[in-house]
C-alpha cells in the first residue's frame, strides 16, 4: 500500500470528527512515513510498519474522546423535535385550525371591504371629473339658449367644484390604493411563507 493510499482510507475512516482534528491525525501519519522512509525503507515497507488505518483512526478517536461524528448526533435531537412538533400540531388540530382560520378569513373581510371603500373613491373620482367637464361645456350652450349669463357662470364655478373635488378624490384614492397595495403583498407573502415554507421545512 502506498503512502497515498494509506492516508485516503485513513481519511475515510475519519468522517466522524471534524476536518481541522483529522487533518491533524493524517499530518501525523504522513510524518511518521516520511521520517520511516528518510530512515532508508521503503514508501510500502514503511506504510506496513503502521497499523492498518482502521485501527489508527480508532486509537486516534479514543484518544481525542470522538465516539461519534457531531452531525450525527445532532440529528436524534432534530427529528425528537420535528415528531414533537407534529404531535402538538395533530393534538391541537380542533383548537387551532378553527381559530387559524377564522383569523385569515376576518383579516380577508377587512381588506375586501377596504378595497370596496378604494373602488368607491374612484367611482366618485370619475362622476366628479365627467360632471365636471359636462357643467363646463354646458353652461356657453344654457346661456346661449336660455340668455341667462348669471346661471352659466354658476354652472361653471359647479363645473370647477366638482373638478376640484375629483384632484382631491384622486390624490386620495392613489395614496390609499398604493398603501393597500403593500399591505395586500405584505398578507399573501404571510400566508406563502405560512402554507409553504412549512412544508419546504
Amino acid at each position: 500500500m502506498t503512502k497515498n493510499e494509506y492516508l485516503k482510507k485513513l481519511e475515510r475512516e475519519l468522517t466522524k470528527i471534524p476536518k481541522s482534528e483529522a487533518a491533524k491525525c493524517i499530518a501525523y501519519y504522513n510524518e511518521i512515513i516520511e521520517d520511516t522512509i528518510e530512515s532508508g525503507l521503503s514508501e510500502q515497507a514503511a506504510v506496513s510498519k503502521l497499523d492498518t488505518p482502521f485501527s489508527a483512526a480508532q486509537k486516534f478517536l479514543n484518544e481525542r474522546s470522538y465516539p461519534v461524528n457531531s452531525e450525527i448526533s445532532e440529528k436524534p435531537a432534530k427529528s425528537k423535535t420535528n415528531n414533537l412538533y407534529v404531535l402538538f400540531l395533530i393534538l391541537g388540530f380542533p383548537l387551532w385550525f378553527p381559530l387559524y382560520i377564522t383569523f385569515y378569513t376576518l383579516v380577508f373581510t377587512v381588506f375586501v371591504i377596504i378595497w370596496s371603500l378604494i373602488i368607491t373613491f374612484y367611482a366618485l373620482l370619475i362622476a366628479f371629473s365627467v360632471s365636471g367637464v359636462a357643467c363646463i361645456l354646458y353652461s356657453p350652450i344654457h346661456i346661449i339658449l336660455n340668455n341667462n349669463i348669471y346661471l352659466g357662470i354658476a354652472i361653471i364655478g359647479a363645473g370647477l367644484i366638482f373638478i376640484a373635488l375629483a384632484m382631491i378624490m384622486s390624490v386620495f384614492a392613489k395614496s390609499s390604493s398604493k398603501g393597500l397595495s403593500i399591505v395586500s403583498m405584505k398578507f399573501l407573502k404571510g400566508i406563502k411563507f405560512t402554507f409553504f415554507k412549512r412544508e419546504a421545512a
